[in-house]
């Protein structure tokens, strides 16, 4: 006996440091993360790739130009006069498409009046496709991928008609265009513009040979319609890096919680071995706040009063006193604990003497729980009582009293009287597998009942012990 209290000693002088690492595997596992990790863990900032984009669909990045300026038309021959001497007013309208940030197309309508080597002003009419490349595409761009600046140098070729002569020609046009961003739709243009033609185009010069050309200077505006702006394509080489990271990271920790939660479940084990010397030897109350920071149930189980053995315990205590009558103060054999033993109390020797009538149950009840709406035990442990109940009840041939109840807060009345008998049942017949006397179980049900809190502690059985009355 001397070596299992010392054993018992040894065993709560661990106690504090296992209840320290179950609390913190209960609660949260504080791990140091260093800085760099803390990076790799935040959400990354998308990165684009350098001047690549998405190509535009059909209905995005449509323009219209308008504008309005000069030109001065250089014949073959070229007559009196300078440039200067020839200008006249000029109108272009246009309508195009960039199909990348760097490649667009547009149609243009260009015309009003030239002076032509003699003077005499004509109207002319100019329609051409142009090619236009932006060379500075990849400079300065917003988050729609439109540049603050472009440079856009065009070529493209068309027809040209003088109606003075009434001639027609074949032209082909070449240029540069500046552009400034303003909005996301609007852009401010500027365009010095050239074009070249047969020399027969002001009815003077040959027909096979080109010659004729008009140099124009002009300004305007240019509105985009459809969707605008370019979506850029995101880099991936960062994700993918981040990814492969992570998922190292996420097996790391996977094989980090399993050994943890192995050392857990030893901590649980240990501490509920522990708990039960403790209330074996009665000594459970007495150390009850070592297991304040104990979590180690489930949630469900959580819900449920724990069993603290506290009836049982009751019991081996006055079955100790394995010669008394129920009526004698004192045996021979010296049996008799203090906590039996008749006092000045009148209460307390009118108990002695129920229990001896087996007008009293011996000691406290002992308690079993349920699952709500079942005949499940919240805790298939709890069995373990009972082996100890059957083995008292057959030694000191002792009657047993099962009571069964439910909750009275859920259910309709039918359901927890039948649930009640049902309970009471089970642990009557758990009884039976232990060899106690059928005649000496007595199953009673209560029905559903509401006397404990939480309403949870009414989902029970209890098992009471009486000497023969």
């Amino acid at each position: 006996m001397k070596k299992f209290y010392v054993l018992s000693l040894f065993c709560l002088a661990m106690i504090p440091s296992m209840a320290e690492n179950t609390s913190q595997v209960n609660d949260t596992i504080d791990k140091q993360i260093p800085v760099s990790e803390y990076q790799m863990l935040m959400p990354l900032q998308p990165t684009y790739h350098k001047n690549v984009t998405e190509a535009a669909n059909w209905g995005s990045n449509w323009f219209i130009d308008v504008k309005g300026g000069a030109s001065a038309f250089l014949g073959s021959p070229l007559g009196c006069g300078d440039v200067f001497d020839r200008l006249k007013p000029t109108l272009l309208v246009g309508l195009g498409k960039w199909f990348t940030p760097a490649i667009g197309g547009r149609v243009v309508f260009q015309g009003l009046e030239y002076k032509n080597s003699e003077f005499h002003t004509h109207k002319f009419q100019n329609v051409h496709a142009d090619f236009l490349y932006n060379v500075t595409s990849g400079f300065m761009q917003d988050a729609y991928g439109i540049s603050r600046w472009d440079v856009i140098p065009y070529l493209g070729c068309g027809l040209i008609r003088s109606e003075a002569p009434g001639r027609k020609s074949f032209s082909m046009h070449y240029g540069i265009m500046g552009r400034f961003h303003v909005s996301k739709r609007l852009h401010l243009t500027a365009e010095l513009s050239g074009m070249t033609a047969f020399r027969n185009f002001d009815g003077i010069g040959e027909s096979n040979k080109f010659g004729d050309s008009m140099l124009g200077l002009s300004v305007g505006a240019s509105v985009t319609i459809g969707k605008a702006g370019w979506k850029r394509v995101v880099d991936a080489a960062p994700y993918i890096s981040q990814n492969e990271w992570l998922r190292d990271y996420a097996l790391g920790l996977r094989k980090e919680n399993h050994e943890l939660s192995l050392m857990h479940n030893t901590d649980l084990r240990t501490i509920d071995e522990l708990k039960k010397i403790l209330g074996i030897e009665g000594l459970l109350e007495k150390y009850h706040n070592v297991f304040d920071s104990y979590s180690g149930q489930t949630q469900e189980r959580k819900a449920y009063p724990k069993n603290d053995y506290s009836g049982l315990n009751s019991l081996r205590a006055r079955m100790n006193n394995r010669k008394w009558d129920g009526s004698s103060a004192v045996d021979q054999a010296g049996f008799l604990t203090d906590s039996l033993a008749f006092s000045d109390s009148e209460d307390w020797n009118e108990y002695l003497i129920s229990i001896s009538q087996g007008k009293e149950a011996i000691g406290a009840p002992v308690y079993f729980f349920f699952h709500i709406g079942t005949c499940n035990l919240t805790d298939k442990s709890q069995l373990v009582n009972l082996d100890e109940i059957a083995r008292i009840a057959k030694k000191y041939d002792l009657y047993v009293c099962v009571e069964g109840a439910a909750d009275k807060a859920t259910g309709t009345v039918e359901i927890n009287r039948g649930l009640s008998t049902d309970r009471a049942k089970y642990i009557a017949k758990e009884l039976l597998k232990r060899n106690v006397d059928k005649d000496h179980i007595k199953a009673v049900s209560l029905g559903g009942i509401q006397e404990n809190t939480p309403d949870a502690a009414s989902r029970r059985t209890r098992i009471l012990l009486y000497y023969k009355k």
